[in-house]
């Protein structure tokens, strides 16, 4: 369970008003974000598969993002440079799927899901992980990368039936993109996680369902 989604937090710095311009420091260098108002309209914004070359970028994705209370369930010393590379190695190799936003060559956003391992779960991606760069959240990010990500596996992972994930109960925002991006809730598992506070919350099992799932696949499996 990781999930990046919401209006958490502000990364303070100073703009250009030039013509949209981003100045100074690259969008991952340093901890302000100098660009203005205008770049925040996500232009020049594409989806790409990720490779191995793009772990750096990941890691300090989720380093940013989890230095705000709740925005994915790993602390921020547990994530560490073996973690992101063994997610990507995961996804790249063991049948998963792993997929980034791009602006202008900075990651501004990573989606991942892995499979099981297990041949009667070979139709599933789990763990669905969903982040975006604090500076970049509210602003449908999230929502496109998603769709995205169940798009391809619509039209090019037909051997996926389902792709699993799980929410905070108290997560609204990330709940509300999952149902709008066609997740269903199938399940509550009570107390599961822990806050820093001590305080325990449920977490939400939800499920997408692949409409173009291929049927020869299913009967000859």
């Amino acid at each position: 369970m990781g999930l990046g989604i919401g209006d958490w937090g502000f990364v303070g710095g100073k703009s250009n008003k030039s013509a949209g311009k981003r100045v100074g420091k690259s969008l991952f260098d340093g901890n302000f974000l100098l660009f203005n108002k205008i770049c925040l309209q996500i232009s020049n914004m594409n989806f790409r598969h990720a490779t191995e070359a793009d772990n750096d970028q990941i890691l300090h994705l989720y380093h940013l993002t989890a230095r705000l209370s709740g925005g994915i369930a790993r602390t921020e010393p547990e994530i560490t440079p073996e973690y992101v590379q063994a997610n990507t190695r995961k996804a790249l190799t063991e049948n998963g799927l792993i997929m980034v936003a791009e602006q202008d060559g900075n990651i501004i956003g990573e989606i991942h899901a892995h499979q099981y391992g297990i041949r009667i779960f070979r139709h599933i991606l789990t763990n669905a992980t969903l982040v975006v760069h604090p500076y970049f959240q509210g602003k449908s990010v999230g929502k496109q990368l998603l769709t995205t990500f169940l798009n391809y596996i619509r039209h090019h992972r037909t051997d996926i039936r389902r792709v699993e994930l799980e929410s905070r109960a108290t997560n609204q925002k990330s709940i509300a993109l999952f149902k709008s991006t066609g997740f269903e809730q199938e399940g509550v598992m009570k107390n599961k996680t822990r806050n820093a506070d001590g305080s325990f919350e449920d977490s939400l099992m939800f499920a997408w369902e692949n409409p173009d799932f291929d049927e020869e696949f299913r009967q000859s499996r």
